[in-house]
């Protein structure tokens, strides 16, 4: 495997890393590996968009399974807790609302959450999925400008 290829694979595993996905898998990727944006982009995209259909799925099931054990009851009652607490700008705008909630670049938000609010509210994978993708695309597109302006700024600072 190839130097490359190897980074790639370390954006994408960062990438799927539940509630940080693009916000940090762009940075690491620009900042600390020093890749070009045009491969850290749709790697970090495609990364943070792959675990979206399974949540969606079967995280109900996941969840419902967690319960019957005792330690990982109490952080699922949490976790789904704050999912609820965060859907109510989802149940407002519907679509909508997923779609800003992923294209915010803010811890707590993001494909994770996202889906897990979509699961939650009974969302169908067609109703969920396309606004979620679309918020994905829009926060990967913030912090790919912010990161490279950031490394590029960095750079000139050094001479």
């Amino acid at each position: 495997m190839s130097s490359t290829a190897g980074q790639m694979l370390l954006v994408f595993i960062v990438s799927l890393t539940p509630m940080v996905g693009v916000r940090a898998s762009i940075p690491f990727g620009a900042l600390v590996l020093g890749l070009p944006w045009y491969i850290v982009f749709p790697v970090a995209v495609v990364g943070d968009f792959f675990p979206v259909f399974f949540i969606i799925v079967f995280i109900k099931r996941i969840f419902a399974w967690l319960k019957k054990w005792g330690r990982f009851g109490a952080w699922v009652e949490r976790t789904e807790e704050k999912a609820l607490k965060k859907s109510e700008k989802v149940l407002k705008y519907k679509r909508q609302g997923l779609f800003f909630f992923g294209a915010l670049p803010l811890p707590g938000t993001g494909s994770w959450m996202g889906s897990l609010v979509a699961a939650l509210l009974n969302m169908s994978l067609k109703e969920a999925m396309p606004p979620i993708f679309g918020g994905v695309i829009v926060c990967a597109a913030i912090l790919t400008v912010i990161s490279y302006s950031g490394a590029a700024a960095f750079q000139w600072l050094l001479g």
